[in-house]
């Protein structure tokens, strides 16, 4: 059961709603994998280059809640935007702070809720590729793959970097310390 998309976002404070972004957004899913930790990267490096904002999208689904079917309350809403911080962390060292950035969360399937929020023509949507194995994107589908056909703006999909695929088996921890935590241990 998929919440409607614009029912189920929950912005921060920085901007009270998307009529602000109208010029173009450079948007990036963020599940603190080492695939949307590259994708983040470039996702800055592009909302630089492009003089744009950036919004770090968080997409949880709603079996994954310990809710159920429930609205997020404000405490799973602040636990998501520390897992999207975290990734800024694990990714850049910290926010960048040259760019406007909106950190989102939304209830739904990753792939249709990106698409979902990317729904302007001159957004730009910047999505990890290729950091699950053959398994899981059989079982839960590609959400690059999916990006790619179903976006109506640009969408850059970034490759798992050589480091990173050497590490796909090793599990970071996802705790609010994240690969920090990992390494000062």
């Amino acid at each position: 059961m998929e919440a409607a998309v614009d029912d189920a976002i929950r912005h921060d404070n920085r901007l009270r709603d998307d009529s602000a972004c109208r010029e173009g957004r450079v948007i990036v899913g963020v599940d603190g994998s080492l695939g949307s930790l590259g994708a983040l990267r470039r996702a800055v490096a592009e909302a630089r280059r492009r003089d744009m904002q950036l919004c770090a999208v968080r997409v949880v689904r709603q079996e994954h809640l310990r809710l159920g079917p429930a609205p997020l309350q404000e405490e799973d809403v602040a636990h998501l935007r520390e897992q999207i911080n975290a990734a800024y962390e694990d990714a850049l060292g910290g926010m960048p702070g040259d760019l406007r950035t909106r950190s989102v969360v939304i209830v739904g399937t990753p792939g249709r809720s990106l698409v979902g929020y990317a729904r302007h023509e001159d957004d730009l949507l910047v999505v990890g590729a290729g950091g699950r194995s053959r398994w899981r994107r059989w079982w839960n589908g590609s959400v690059s793959g999916y990006c790619v056909q179903h976006a109506r703006c640009p969408v850059l999909t970034v490759p798992l970097s050589e480091f990173a695929r050497t590490m796909r088996r090793v599990r970071l921890p996802r705790r609010r310390g994240g690969l920090k935590e990992l390494l000062n241990a």
